[in-house]
C-alpha cells in the first residue's frame, strides 16, 4: 500500500526538532505525514491506530488507512509519542480503509438528494506515473496452471423480490452480486419523465441469506452499479453521462446511500474517452477495470491509484477466476492468465485462429476456462492449456458472453443452455433482463413493468432440461450431421481453377470427422464464392476506401433446408498495421480476388442438430433447441425452474 499521490497536495516545511509534549497537544490538528521511502506526502489529521494500522483525515473529508511500518521513522516515532498520551481518541468506527460517513468526520457540508449524497466532491487525481506497465509481447508461451477451486458457500442463496419499476421509463440498469458477503444489489435508471426532469439512479440492497430487502436508496444521477465489494456496502458505479469518464464509490448499508469519492481512470494519450466495460473487487483491498481500448488496470482501494497496468485486445471481455487470483486475456492470437497478486502474465499459449469479440468465464469448479468469439465457443483444461472443446453453434449470437452454470454446461447469449460433453443446443431460458453464473449458481433478474421483480439463484439445468438430454441422446437421429456419417459434397460454385483445390481441403476435413462423400447422403457440404461487388468500407482514423468484395460460403443443407453455414470474405473489417505497410495498399491487393484459404482454415461442426418443425437459420435460435423456460419472477428458496420440451 502507498499513500495517496495527488497533484494537488503542496510540500509544506515542517521543523526537525519537535518536542513530545507540542505533539501529543497538536494531535487533532492537520500534519503532513510522509511514507518510509520520502516520495508521497499528504496533510491530514489523526484519527485512530489500532492492529498495527493508523487511520488518517485528509484535509479534503476523506479518510485512509496504512500500516504503521509503512510510515516514514518521524511518523513511527510521533505516534509511539502519542500513545503516551492518558487522554487520546478511541477508534469508534472500525470501518476500514473506506469507512462509512460519520457525523463530524468531514468539514464538507454535505448536500442532500432524496435519500443518498448529492456530490461526492472533486474528481481525484490519477498518477499514471506510479503504475508499472507490463507488456504482454514480452512473455514466451507457456502454459502449466494449477486450478483454483472455489470455496463453498456456507448457506443457500435465496431469491429475492423486487419492487416495482417507478414508471415505463425505469430500466434495471445492472445487478451487482457477492454471494459470499451475501449481497446483492440492483441498480435502475431512469431519465425521462421525472419530476424536474432531472436523472435519478435507484439502488435496491438486498440480502441473499435471508432473502428480504435491507435497503432502498434514490440520488439524482445517472449512474449503474459495475461491482460489489466484499463487505458488501461499498459499490463500485459507473457515470452513465454521455462523455463522462468518471467512476464512483458509493457506500450502502441500509436506505442512504454515501456518495465518497469519484475518480477518472483515463490514462494520458488515449485517444478519446475510453469507457470502463469490466470492473471487479479482486479483495478488499484492490479492484480491476477493464476500458474500451483495452487497457486492463489494478488499483489499490485506499489510494484510488492504478499499481499496474497492461493492454489486451479492445473487444476482449475478461474474466476473474473464483479466488480474485487469476484473470482470464486474449491479446493477438493468444490467450493467457494474469496474476492479480504478482504483477505478472503466469501462463500464455496460442489460439487456434484469430478470434474476435472475445469473452471468457472459469468453470465452477476452477478446472476449465470458457471463450466465445463471435460465432464459435473455445473450451481449455485450465491445468494444461489443452482444447477441450472447440465448435461452432450456428443461429445464436454469442457477442453477449458467456455464464458456466454448471461444469458441463455453459449459458449463451443469457439464454442458451449448450450441453459440452455432446455439444448440444439443450434448452432456452428466455425472459431475464440480467443472467450471471457465479460457482455453479445461476441468478436470473427479471424485472417485469407492472409487477414486481425478483432476482432468483438456480442450478441449471433444471430436472426437465436433464430428462429431454437423457432422451435426445438415446434418439438414433438426433443429430443428422457427426461424425461416421455420409454426406453429399457440391463445389460446383467454385471458379474452375480453383474447385479442385477447395474439394480437396473440404475433404480432408470431413475425413479428419471419419465422414465419407456419398452422392446419395440426406445432407450436402456445399460450397459457394459470389461477387465481386464494389464497397466502400470506412475504417476508424483511417477513412474511406472502395472495395471489391467476394464472399465465400460453405452450409449444410438438409431437405433443402440451411441447417449450418459459415461466410467469409476477401476484405477484413479489423486490420492490424504495421509501421512499414499502407491499408490502401493492403485492401488494394485484397480485393484482387476472393480468399480461398477461408477453406483451408474452416473448422466444420461435429454436430449439428436435426431442425426443429420450421425452424430455419438465422429464426429464433430457441426454436432449434431441444426446449424452452420463460423465467418468470418467484422468491422460493434456489430451485430448478420448470419447462416444456419442444
Amino acid at each position: 500500500m502507498s499513500l495517496i499521490r495527488h497533484s494537488n497536495i503542496f510540500p509544506i516545511i515542517t521543523f526537525t526538532l519537535l518536542m513530545a509534549l507540542g505533539a501529543v497537544a497538536d494531535a487533532d490538528d492537520a500534519r503532513t505525514w510522509s511514507d518510509a521511502t520520502g516520495r508521497f506526502k499528504i496533510e491530514a489529521k489523526l484519527v485512530s491506530q489500532k492492529d498495527g494500522k493508523v487511520k488518517l483525515e485528509r484535509t479534503d473529508g476523506k479518510s485512509v488507512e496504512i500500516d504503521i511500518t509503512k510510515l516514514s521513522e518521524a511518523d513511527q516515532k510521533y505516534l509511539k509519542e502519542l500513545e503516551l498520551n492518558p487522554f487520546k481518541t478511541t477508534d469508534d468506527d472500525g470501518k476500514g480503509a473506506m469507512p462509512a460517513k460519520k457525523e463530524g468526520m468531514s468539514a464538507k457540508k454535505e448536500t442532500r438528494s432524496g435519500n443518498g449524497s448529492a456530490n461526492p466532491g472533486a474528481t481525484q487525481n490519477v498518477d499514471w506515473g506510479g503504475s508499472s506497465e507490463v507488456d504482454i509481447s514480452s512473455y514466451g508461451n507457456g502454459w502449466d496452471v494449477s486450478p483454483v477451486v472455489p470455496e463453498e458457500l456456507d448457506y443457500v442463496p435465496k431469491a429475492v423480490s423486487l419492487p416495482k419499476r417507478v414508471d415505463f421509463f425505469e430500466k434495471l440498469q445492472g445487478v451487482v452480486i457477492h454471494p459470499k458477503a451475501r449481497r446483492v444489489v440492483a441498480g435502475y435508471m431512469w431519465n425521462f419523465g421525472v419530476k424536474n426532469k432531472a436523472p435519478q439512479t435507484r439502488l435496491v440492497l438486498s440480502d441473499l441469506n435471508t432473502g428480504r430487502e435491507r435497503g432502498e436508496g434514490v440520488v439524482y444521477a445517472e449512474m449503474a452499479p459495475l461491482a460489489l465489494h466484499p463487505d458488501g456496502e461499498l459499490l463500485l458505479m459507473k457515470n452513465l453521462k454521455r462523455g463522462s469518464p468518471n467512476l464512483e464509490l458509493w457506500r450502502m448499508p441500509n436506505n442512504h446511500i454515501s456518495r465518497e469519492r469519484t475518480f477518472a481512470p483515463i490514462r494520458e494519450g488515449s485517444f478519446g474517452r475510453p469507457e470502463v466495460q469490466y470492473a471487479r473487487f479482486l479483495d478488499e483491498n484492490s479492484f480491476v477495470l477493464k476500458d474500451s481500448s483495452g487497457l486492463v488496470s489494478i488499483w489499490d482501494l485506499s489510494t484510488l491509484q492504478p499499481v499496474c497496468h497492461f493492454s489486451i485486445d479492445s473487444n476482449c471481455r475478461p474474466a476473474l477466476s473464483a479466488d480474485g487470483s487469476m484473470l482470464a486475456f486474449y491479446k493477438d492470437e493468444r490467450i493467457g492468465l494474469f496474476g492479480t497478486k504478482s504483477h505478472e502474465v503466469i501462463a500464455i499459449q496460442k489460439t487456434p485462429r484469430r478470434l474476435n469479440f472475445t469473452n471468457f468465464a472459469f468453470s465452477p469448479s476452477g478446472e476449465r476456462l470458457a471463450c466465445t468469439a463471435f460465432d464459435a465457443l473455445l473450451v481449455w483444461e485450465l491445468e494444461t492449456g489443452e482444447i477441450y472443446r472447440d465448435f461452432v453453434l450456428e443461429g445464436i449470437v454469442l457477442n453477449s458472453g458467456v455464464e458456466y452454470s454448471h461444469d458441463n454446461f455453459v449459458l449463451l447469449g443469457k439464454r442458451y443452455l449448450v450441453e459440452l460433453e455432446s455439444m448440444i443446443k439443450l434448452w432456452d431460458y428466455h425472459g431475464a433482463e440480467n443472467v450471471q453464473a457465479i460457482d455453479g449458481t445461476t441468478y436470473f433478474s427479471v424485472s417485469p413493468q407492472n409487477s414486481p421483480g425478483a432476482i432468483m439463484p438456480t442450478l441449471l439445468p433444471h430436472e426437465g432440461a436433464r430428462e429431454a438430454l437423457n432422451a435426445a441422446l438415446n434418439e438414433p437421429d438426433l443429430f443428422v450431421f457427426r461424425e461416421g456419417v455420409n454426406v453429399q459434397l457440391d463445389t460446383s460454385q467454385i471458379p474452375g481453377s480453383h474447385q479442385a483445390k477447395v474439394e480437396a481441403s473440404l475433404r480432408n476435413k470431413l475425413s479428419e470427422l471419419d465422414i465419407t462423400v456419398d452422392d446419395s447422403a440426406p445432407v450436402t457440404l456445399k460450397a459457394a464464392v459470389s461477387g465481386p461487388k464494389q464497397k466502400e468500407m470506412t475504417y476508424t482514423r483511417s477513412g474511406s476506401y472502395t472495395v471489391q468484395i467476394y464472399t465465400t460460403t460453405v452450409e449444410l443443407i438438409y431437405q433443402g433446408k440451411s441447417i449450418w453455414k459459415k461466410t467469409g470474405t476477401n476484405i477484413p473489417h479489423f486490420v492490424r498495421i504495421q509501421s512499414n505497410q499502407n491499408l490502401g495498399d493492403i485492401l488494394s491487393k485484397a480485393s484482387k480476388q476472393p480468399a480461398y484459404q477461408f477453406y483451408d482454415n474452416l473448422a466444420l461442426p461435429k454436430f449439428v442438430q436435426k431442425p426443429v418443425g420450421d425452424a430455419k437459420l438465422n429464426a429464433a435460435p430457441g426454436g432449434q433447441t431441444i426446449g424452452s423456460s420463460k423465467v418468470v419472477p418467484t422468491t422460493s428458496t434456489r430451485r430448478r425452474p420448470t419447462g416444456r420440451s419442444r
